[in-house]
């Protein structure tokens, strides 16, 4: 049988972690602005419809990807700001390259009804979110 290991964390606050979600929200609404700004036009056309799908789309990579972006370590750039990050709640490693688990973190933001669950359970026993549970991450202060 395989033994955890033990490692020290320090759960990161409720603020710090709201703070990073809106700034990354932002972040994403900035790609959107910036790829209609380049491509768009006063008038709707192919070339504006396509900023559009491109700022989307990039918008939706970054919020489902951010936190296991292999040049962020385990951070989106909302939680590199708060001096947040999101581990594996089993061995404590940082989520880099995980993508699997930073979606299902944030698919659970997309679901109705689910995500105002989501947003609750972060206030029950242990702090994670519903997104955490289901991915086995936790959000942790880092030093």
């Amino acid at each position: 049988m395989e033994e955890l290991t033990t490692y020290e964390f320090v759960e990161a606050s409720l603020i710090k972690r709201f703070l990073a979600r809106l700034i990354d929200r932002f972040i994403a609404a900035l790609l959107i602005f910036i790829c209609i700004s380049v491509l768009g036009s006063n008038t709707f056309d192919a070339i504006s419809s396509l900023g559009i799908l491109m700022g989307l789309s990039l918008a939706l990579v970054y919020l489902f990807a951010r936190d296991a972006l292999p040049f962020l370590d385990g951070q989106s750039l909302g939680k590199k700001i708060c001096s947040i990050r999101v581990i594996n709640f089993q061995t404590g490693e940082a989520v880099t390259n995980q993508f699997g688990k930073t979606f299902v973190r944030e698919i659970v933001q997309w679901i109705p009804l689910l995500n105002f669950i989501d947003m609750l359970t972060v206030f029950g026993a242990g702090g994670r979110r519903l997104g955490d549970q289901w991915a086995d991450t936790i959000v942790v202060e880092v030093y």
